[in-house]
């Protein structure tokens, strides 16, 4: 259903503003939002910091963590929620010059209420839809990384429906059309124990194990990989030393 509203909706969006060179991005810090559809339920938002609502929302934007970031607010039964769709659109791309270009960009989807973003592009041939998220995706930033088939002109259209109740904040930022670059997404921290050198971006899967990781402690944990103050240290006297004559030395 969502499909065909957005195409019987060609008519109403405008192409007067046409890009043609790349890479194209936008990160919101000029304050300049995309454009909004006129029929959806409500719009969306420019903010900065943490949303209006606990349990969901970021605490800053990606580029800078306190800089601006688009985003759904999902307030209040009946207007934020639920099953409340938000709709709106980059501006025109050409790459009739240019074919095989991808969009990539940086989405914030936390809640136990979480709703679906889906991402999609219009051009001469109607909507199609290039992928869709769905449900809590956690309190970190995820980075979203599409081909577009489209040889000609389009634009990218952002569609959040919120779910059954307010925990349910959807946010974008650092939109990016341009040419292909590698992804390989893994643990990038090289202290957990499943790093991976190969990967470009986090995907929040690196592993943790607490304990003692000093070698000369008592209970050294050789498999921990990060300490947890629990190590324990063997004090040897002197002959003719007591635990009080070390403690004041």
């Amino acid at each position: 259903m969502k499909k065909i509203l957005l195409l019987l909706l060609l008519p109403l969006v405008s192409f007067s503003q046409v890009i043609d060179t790349f890479p194209w991005t936008h990160d919101f810090e000029n304050t300049i939002g995309l454009e909004q559809d006129t029929t959806n339920n409500r719009d969306w938002w420019l903010h900065q910091g943490p949303t209006s609502s606990q349990l969901t929302g970021p605490q800053g934007d990606h580029t800078t963590g306190s800089g601006m970031y688009y985003y759904t607010e999902a307030s209040t039964s009946g207007v934020g929620y639920p099953s409340q769709t938000f709709i709106t659109y980059t501006p025109t791309f050409d790459i009739s010059q240019t074919p095989g270009k991808v969009l990539s960009f940086w989405y914030h989807m936390y809640g136990s209420t979480m709703g679906d973003l889906e991402a999609g592009y219009i051009d001469a041939n109607g909507y199609t839809t290039l992928g869709i998220i769905s449900g809590n995706q956690g309190e970190q930033w995820k980075l979203a990384y599409y081909p577009i088939t489209a040889i000609d002109s389009f634009k990218i259209v952002f569609t959040a429906t919120t779910g059954s109740l307010y925990y349910s904040d959807i946010c974008i930022d650092d939109l990016y059309i341009g040419d292909p670059f590698t992804v390989i997404f893994g643990c990038t921290d090289t202290v957990s124990s499943n790093y991976d050198s190969t990967a470009t971006h986090d995907n929040g899967s690196c592993i943790y194990y607490y304990g003692c990781i000093d070698p000369s402690a008592t209970n050294y944990n050789p498999w921990a990989n990060v300490d947890d103050g629990s190590c324990v240290q063997n004090i040897i006297c002197n002959p003719g030393q007591s635990l009080l004559d070390v403690a004041i030395n």
